[in-house]
């Protein structure tokens, strides 16, 4: 996928060399549930089982790397699991350098479109730490509806997250 200024590209474990060191950033994984890389072969084989993922049955995992196209560097990660039923989830994240410039809501709007129009998916949800004041912003911008908030615990600690949703193809 491309847009004005990024190629989404699917996700390699090639990848990994580009991320890492912005990976590495504590402030980046302060509002997702998984740990700074402790070395590259450690987020090398963390690619490597997400490229391979599998979910329940009729589940299909989608990732991509946002790489700005000027100059090449992989900016973050974006992700797109589809669920029975028609609903799926979407999660990104991206390195702080590329933080404040428009580009989630550039690679997330691409997402969005393959979504609706690649995957037949009827409903997306996007489920955020209620703390991530920039996250909750965005997917309100990209037309996402308040749903709910529940306490979580992951490998950070407990958080509450927010659910929105994204109402794309109605039920025929």
């Amino acid at each position: 996928m491309r847009t004005e200024r990024l190629d989404l590209e699917p996700l390699r474990v090639e990848h990994a060399l580009g991320l890492y060191e912005g990976m590495r950033d504590p402030e980046v994984h302060r509002y997702v549930p998984h740990l700074p890389p402790a070395s590259l072969s450690e987020l090398q084989e963390t690619l490597r089982r997400r490229i391979e993922r599998k979910g329940a049955p009729g589940d299909r995992w989608f990732n991509w790397t946002p790489v700005l196209r000027a100059t090449g560097e992989p900016i973050g990660n974006v992700q797109l699991t589809t669920l029975a039923g028609g609903q799926a989830l979407l999660g990104y994240f991206l390195l702080r350098a590329a933080w404040g410039r428009g580009y989630a809501r550039e690679a997330c709007s691409a997402v969005i479109g393959y979504a609706r129009d690649e995957a037949g998916v009827r409903s997306l949800i996007a489920e955020i730490d209620a703390r991530n004041a920039a996250s909750l912003r965005l997917v309100e911008a990209l037309g996402f509806s308040f749903v709910s908030v529940q306490r979580i615990e992951d490998p950070a600690g407990e958080s509450d997250e927010a659910r929105y949703e994204l109402p794309l193809n109605p039920a025929s």
